[in-house]
């Protein structure tokens, strides 16, 4: 998540995450185990930084304007994404991914507040990077991405639709 909830390191979670799981296991061995959450906005940047850093710009410009709503030039997201605001979430995304905290979990989890149109390249690339299952116990929609109250009840559906097709479960708000 992101540093106003875990203002550690991520050996310190890793730590934190073997111990729980230890503590849960010892009861009741068949208790699923999950990470927190891999926080939305750094997860849409570990996409699109995913798709840029291996040639694939088309896909970052789709990916970044089904998330955001916002038309974006290769200049200007290349741009974006070298900003230290994007950056400091890559480096935080990417030494979760080395940690190895994926291969303890029985599920991945991830928070997700954008426009529903980009769910698939997210749960392609959690899925690509952790090889684990997926589950999501924070989904919702930012006031700046619904146009009214019905336009946030479509969206909210349309998410957990798309996110139960692609095999995510459990989904929750």
């Amino acid at each position: 998540n992101d540093e106003d909830f875990w203002c550690g390191t991520t050996d310190e979670y890793l730590r934190l995450l073997l111990t729980a799981r230890k503590a849960f296991r010892d009861v009741s061995p068949a208790t699923y185990v999950a990470d927190g959450g891999i926080q939305g906005a750094a997860l849409n940047w570990l996409v699109v930084d995913y798709y840029l850093s291996t040639g694939q710009a088309t896909s970052a410009i789709a990916f970044y304007e089904v998330f955001t709503g916002t038309l974006i030039s290769v200049a200007d997201l290349t741009a974006l994404n070298s900003t230290w605001q994007t950056k400091q979430p890559v480096v935080r995304g990417r030494e979760l991914y080395d940690s190895m905290l994926f291969s303890y979990c029985d599920r991945v989890n991830f928070h997700y507040y954008q426009l529903a149109g980009g769910i698939p390249d997210v749960v392609a690339h959690l899925s690509r990077r952790t090889g684990t299952r997926l589950m999501s116990n924070e989904v919702g929609i930012k006031e700046k991405y619904a146009a009214s109250p019905d336009d946030a009840a479509r969206q909210m559906v349309q998410k957990y639709a798309r996110a139960l097709a692609l095999g995510v479960a459990p989904v929750i708000w």
